[in-house]
């Protein structure tokens, strides 16, 4: 399995050229731990993380087996009207993969994703389980009348931006109580971090807790749009560290 980031594109590639040499309905990719997974449909084409987790969730929604789907925070805001809109109840984690397991089994989700590649099935165990969630995807797949490159384009447009801005490990918790102590601005929101909502999106900053470094997340209603919120993101931001 690959370890850096151009050996797991090289890895998604021949996955990619394998499923399309031997025509095969799918191929999955499963990391050593087995903890994450990655989908290439019959067309050989290889599903993003975001395109993997929405369809893993709508498919298990459609299964019956539970309207419960849990994910972090920063789940676009088009997934959660989707899903709603297809019956499931989609349940916001905070930022940390314990969280996301605890909320998935005390809410009696079917499903949780962490949005990269990883699924809880919280009525199994609590931990990352790539080697259940492909069997399950093999399972609701052949359900379905459709071939998963038809499936997938039921996932909607959407348009999630992640970045990451620099910061001494010294100023990050002094930019956070600065941030979060905007609570007199309706357009925020301290669930998980600082999340701040900018005309029909949204940004939300949160401190990385193994690096000296800020992740910021940006989604708008189109790719320009959500670049535009993430450079306003990456501006407050960066007058806060400066």
């Amino acid at each position: 399995m690959p370890k850096t980031r151009r050996e797991s594109e090289r890895a998604r590639e021949d996955l990619a050229l394998i499923v399309k040499t031997i025509r095969a309905n799918m191929g999955i990719l499963i990391d050593p731990q087995g903890a994450r997974m990655w989908v290439a449909d019959d067309s050989g084409r290889v599903l993003t993380d975001m395109e993997l987790a929405y369809l893993a969730a709508l498919l298990s929604v459609r299964s019956k087996s539970s309207r419960g789907v849990t994910a972090p925070s920063y789940i676009p805001t088009v997934f959660i009207e989707a899903l709603t809109s297809n019956g499931a109840t989609v349940y916001r984690a905070r930022s940390h993969t314990r969280e996301l397991a605890d909320l998935a089994r005390t809410s009696k989700s079917g499903i949780a994703s962490d949005l990269a590649g990883g699924f809880v099935f919280p009525y199994l165990h609590n931990g990352m389980d790539a080697m259940f969630a492909a069997a399950k995807l093999v399972e609701w797949v052949s359900a379905d009348s459709a071939p998963l490159s038809q499936l997938v384009q039921l996932i909607p447009e959407h348009h999630l931006l992640r970045d990451t801005l620099p910061s001494p490990w010294e100023l990050k918790g002094q930019v956070m109580r600065e941030l979060l102590g905007r609570l007199d601005d309706p357009g925020v929101d301290t669930f998980d971090g600082y999340r701040k909502t900018v005309g029909d999106g949204w940004y939300m900053v949160l401190p990385d807790a193994r690096h000296p470094s800020f992740t910021i997340y940006a989604e708008g209603p189109t790719k320009l749009a959500a670049e535009k919120i993430m450079e306003e993101a990456r501006r407050e931001l960066a007058s806060q560290i400066d």
